[in-house]
């Protein structure tokens, strides 16, 4: 259990003045408890009782073990502390080294008050999997990435479950997506037109992304998931409606 501190000792680098901090004179500066984890927040509201400065090193009640020496001093990457100094007890454990507790909790608090994305409806074309014909689900690769659909007993190539399947998908444009869908007419009519040896290299996952996100440039070309697939060939496109195969 981690224990709340009941005093400090604070030496001022700058004029040798030492003295106990007792809990109750920085009690009502802060709403949580210091621990020694915590207590590297104490720097900046403990300035030296004597010549003013803050310039303290602060030893744990203990009196073997520093929580802040200037010479070492580390302040937090967080905002919700202001940046305030880390213990060093705390960095020894090194939960998490460049962020404080406080600014871990924040940013948690912070994770959970966000609404949940919601998930978009898979269109009923693709509610069974065109390959298993097992119902399909709606996925993301993380949480800032667009949702695909796959299969629901979908493994990654290599695994060794006999009943897995491999398929997945992205999603088909929308309804009133008019230059989606005809994107995804003229590529799906193109692929027609490859050899055999090209044309297994561009499964529908792949022209539905392209479809979606109709890329433009070749930045945004690297972004539509799943290109470079296959045997060193990518996916490229030229103007607005030339789109070619290449050799990487």
């Amino acid at each position: 259990m981690t224990m709340e501190l009941d005093f400090v000792t604070c030496t001022c680098s700058a004029c040798g003045h030492e003295a106990r901090v007792m809990r109750s004179q920085w009690a009502e500066s802060f709403d949580t408890e210091i621990t020694a984890a915590t207590a590297g927040k104490l720097f900046d509201k403990l300035p030296c009782t004597k010549c003013r400065k803050k310039a303290a090193n602060i030893k744990h009640p203990d009196g073997k073990r520093d929580i802040i020496l200037i010479s070492t001093i580390k302040r937090c990457k967080g905002e919700a502390c202001n940046h305030a100094p880390l213990s060093l007890i705390y960095l020894e454990k090194k939960p998490e080294p460049d962020t404080c507790l406080d600014c871990i909790e924040a940013k948690t608090q912070e994770a959970m008050a966000k609404p949940a994305a919601k998930l978009p409806t898979i269109p009923p074309e693709y509610k069974q999997c065109p390959k298993c014909e097992r119902p399909t689900v709606v996925n993301v690769f993380n949480k800032d990435d667009e949702p695909y659909i796959e299969c629901s007993r979908y493994k990654p190539y290599g695994n060794v479950d006999k009943s897995a399947c491999h398929w997945y998908s992205s999603f088909p444009p929308d309804t009133d997506d008019t230059q989606g869908h005809a994107i995804l007419a003229r590529l799906k009519t193109w692929r027609k037109t490859l050899p055999n040896s090209q044309m297994r290299y561009l499964p529908d996952r792949l022209l539905l992304a392209f479809s979606r996100y109709k890329p433009i440039t070749e930045n945004q070309l690297k972004e539509v998931r799943g290109i470079g697939e296959g045997n060193g060939f990518l996916l490229s496109k030229y103007g607005k409606n030339i789109i070619v195969l290449i050799k990487k």
